[in-house]
């Protein structure tokens, strides 16, 4: 499992919920030297001898900071094959939405072939290939079809997701049965494994993700300093300097308001030294 250094790293980092390798480091230490002192106290309560304390105070601290590994490569390898399953199931999701109309009423008409007893000559078959799934309209459009048509129920099939509406406006309209059937559960095994992506396409999912979310905070730490920030701390500075004159407590404005200051020479330094 663990054949991809980049997406052990994604995964390690979404693990350890995006801490920097300082407080990572940090943490470690401290941890199993909090260990090793708890071990001490313990073995010093029992034991008289202070060499005999000591070993086997390092030799605990040791077997629990091995456990401790254990079980962070443990979650490791958990987190690694939850987030190639979710990654699979979003990707084979997409690529059933992108099918073809041939390609879907192929899937279709396996479908109704191998259910020939529940799809009768008086069922109307309709089908919704919008991505973002199955809406009160579309259900509405359905049953207008079937009482159009004289039939006595409705069949849909969808590549989306059903919403609540959509559930809503089914249930509410009882003279013509709605059975909602997504394409996702009609596929076979051979129509499954052509869709599915592979190892490797899920680590690339995987990766694009993680690289996708760590511009997101990047541009969310520097977002604060962007061009143009500097004029509006000054203006901000300067209506709370203006504001501590008719304050009784004029310190914590004045604070605030070289605070605007600071932040706004940091702005204006960023930005010309990007330039």
């Amino acid at each position: 499992m663990k054949n991809n250094p980049e997406l052990i790293r994604c995964c390690r980092k979404k693990l350890r919920k995006g801490r920097s390798l300082f407080s990572q480091a940090v943490d470690y230490i401290s941890l199993r030297v909090l260990v090793f002192l708890l071990c001490y106290m313990w073995f010093g309560a029992n034991i008289a001898n202070n060499v005999a304390k000591v070993l086997l105070s390092i030799i605990t601290a040791l077997f629990i900071s091995v456990a401790m590994d254990l079980i962070n490569s443990l979650r490791l390898d958990a987190l690694i094959k939850k987030e190639r399953s979710r990654a699979a199931e979003l990707e084979l999701n997409r690529r059933i939405s992108l099918l073809t109309e041939k390609e879907r009423s192929r899937l279709i008409g396996k479908h109704i072939a191998s259910h020939r007893e529940s799809f009768g000559n008086d069922r109307l078959v309709c089908s919704v290939s919008r991505p973002s799934g199955v809406t009160a309209d579309d259900v509405i459009k359905a049953i207008r079809g079937a009482k159009e048509r004289k039939a006595s129920s409705a069949a849909l099939f969808h590549s989306g997701t059903l919403s609540h509406e959509a559930a809503v406006a089914a249930y509410s309209i009882d003279d013509i049965p709605m059975e909602f059937i997504s394409l996702r559960s009609i596929l076979d095994s051979e129509d499954a494994k052509a869709l599915m992506p592979t190892i490797a396409e899920t680590d690339n999912i995987i990766i694009a993700e993680a690289e996708t979310e760590h511009k997101r905070r990047k541009t969310a730490l520097t977002s604060p300093f962007v061009a143009g920030r500097t004029r509006g701390y000054i203006l901000c500075a300067a209506c709370l300097t203006a504001m501590s004159f008719f304050v009784e407590y004029s310190l914590y404005f004045r604070l605030m308001a070289a605070a605007c200051v600071l932040l706004g020479v940091m702005a204006w330094w960023l930005n010309k030294a990007s330039a």
